[in-house]
This record gives structure tokens, sequence and C-alpha cells, in this order.
């Protein structure tokens, strides 16, 4: 490839836009398409108003939107004329719009508009996009980098207390793997500028395995491999944050990691209004429970998987480990 030309999607830095929706939206290029959650479109009518003479498709957020046949809805509503994708929702319709961008045209600049505080600290940054295939999440997905994100705080005022948690967990699950200091922040409950710590701690981690090909990246992980499978099992109805929660507890159960760490996180989960570790008890025995973690993308069976272990404030590792074994017991 010849120096200065970039792949449609190829990992760049994203370019945060902070300000409200209406100013941010005078960047809007020409021949854009915008995606959009149904339930925000109705919050916010002004997203209309600004977006007057773009086509807009709605979707309904949610997981059942991440499937291949709303991916196939949707590419018959594309115009022939489409040269830029802005998605606006939070991170179901985010990651169903990043996969679309990446197949429109091959691949046209994406633009996020994250509209929960969960997309807005993690699934807008660093590229991924995916659907679910049958039972197993994110089984099919792509890297597609946005050119941008506009980061519109009035688009935030209509979410719940719940929707806030989900978003708070994410963010405290990343600055415990990467910031020995973070602990000491999140005692008395989420930090100030969240948004803007969260956002610049995933890209500084993404640009050093943008692809994540076995480096760093793997960390960001912590408590996903339980996690996601726990969403898979209860069909979605336990929430993306709390599910993580949960998968955080019990990999710091199978794991090494100091007594007094763990009573910190746990903790701090709690303050955060997180899903308390007696949970783990029922979600363990749930039918399908082994397949759904064998299908984990760091590496899995039905016996064991690559789990982010932490060692302490701020470091993390990835290890083997066997899931027949029982969770140790901590003083």
């Amino acid at each position: 490839m010849s120096p200065g030309i970039r792949a449609p999607g190829g990992h760049r830095r994203c370019h945060d836009v902070w300000g409200p929706f209406e100013t941010c939206a005078k960047a809007l290029p020409s021949n854009a398409l915008c995606v959009a959650d149904e339930r925000v479109l109705k919050l916010h009518p002004k997203i209309r108003r600004v977006l007057k003479g773009t086509p807009i498709v709605a979707v309904p957020a949610g997981e059942k939107t991440k499937s291949l046949s709303m991916l196939t809805k949707l590419a018959k509503q594309v115009p022939a004329s489409t040269r830029a994708l802005l998605v606006i929702g939070g991170g179901t319709v985010g990651d169903l719009g990043t996969v679309l961008a990446h197949l429109i045209r091959r691949g046209v600049p994406l633009i996020h508009v994250p509209t929960t505080l969960l997309a807005a600290v993690d699934s807008s940054v660093g590229g991924k996009g995916a659907v679910h295939v049958g039972w197993l999440k994110n089984a099919w997905g792509v890297f597609h980098y946005a050119d941008s994100a506009w980061l519109c705080p009035e688009l935030w005022q209509t979410l719940t207390p719940d929707q806030h948690r989900q978003g708070h967990i994410e963010a405290f699950k990343m600055a415990v793997c990467f910031d020995a200091r973070a602990l000491e922040r999140w005692r008395h409950g989420p930090p100030n500028e969240l948004v803007k710590r969260a956002r610049a701690q995933k890209e500084r981690i993404c640009a050093q395995d943008p692809y994540d090909s076995g480096g760093v990246r793997r960390v960001l992980n912590f408590g996903h491999t339980f996690g996601h499978a726990f969403e898979s099992v209860t069909k979605f109805r336990l929430a993306h944050g709390d599910a993580v929660a949960l998968g955080m507890l019990h990999a710091l159960a199978l794991g090494d990691a100091p007594p007094g760490l763990t009573r910190e996180v746990e903790d701090v989960l709690k303050r955060l209004g997180a899903p308390p570790r007696s949970r783990l008890a029922a979600l363990l025995k749930r039918p399908g429970l082994t397949q759904a973690l064998a299908g984990d993308k760091k590496g899995a069976s039905t016996t064991g998987a690559n789990m982010v272990l932490l060692d302490g404030p701020g470091r993390a590792h990835v290890r083997w480990v066997e899931l027949t074994a029982r969770p140790r017991r901590r003083a």
C-alpha cells in the first residue's frame, strides 16, 4: 500500500468532538446515511430536525438488533449514493452500524454518536463491530475504526440510573486493569471527567494492539469471558455491565489476586449498584454456560479458557484456567 493511503476502516485515532448535537452535525459529510436508535429519535426529536435532508433509518435498540437478519434488512435500505455512515445510539446500534459501515462500498467513513454512557466509554472506541449468530454473542464481526465521534452530553440526560451503572462498571473495569491509582479515585464513586478518562485510556491501549492480536488489548476483556456467557444464557436479560461485574468477581475468585484487592474491587462494584456475588451460584449452573464459554474469542474449550486475571491494582495478565476447578476461598 502506498504511503499515506489508509484502507477504509483501518486503524486510526478517533477524533472526538464535544458539543451540542446541532453544532457537531455541521461537520456531517454530504451523501451520508444515518442509522439511529428509534427510541433516541423519539426522546430527542431535534435530531430529525437537524438532519433534515439526510436519510435516516430507525432501528430498535437491544441485543436482538445485532443480528444477520437486521444487517440484511439495513443493507436493502442503503442508498447507492452513500459515502459515509452516521450511527446514533448505544452499543448494540453502534456495533451493528460498524459492521454496516465496513460493508458499504467495501468501507465508508464512520461517525459514532454514542447515546449511552456505556457506548461513550467503551464500544464507540476501538473499531470493533459485531453481530450475534444464534445464541453466541458477537460471533461475526469486523474492525472498522471510526473517523470521529460526537460526544453530545445533552443526549445522555434521558438515561436511567440503570443505564448509568452499566457505563460506570465498564469504565471501572478498564481503570482497575491499567491504572494502579484507580481504586483510590473510585472508592467514593465515579471520578470526574469519567468519559474523557475512559476514552483516552482505551485509545492508548488500542493504538498498541489495534486488531486485538494477542497484545495488551486482550486485558480489556477482564470480566468478559464469563460476562458474555452470562448474557447469552440469560438471553440478554442480564445487562452487559452487570454481567461484566459478575464476570470480574468470578475471575478474581479463579485467579491469584491478593485478597485485599478482591475486597476493594467488590466494594467499589457494590457502591456502583452491581449485582452481588451471591448471584453467581445460580448463573454458573445455567444450562448452556459451558457451550457459551467455549465460544470465547480469546481462546477456550469446554474445559477451560484464557482468562484475564489481576495480579494487583493496574496489573493484569491472560492465563489459561481450567474451569472445572473450584474457585478459591477468600480470607
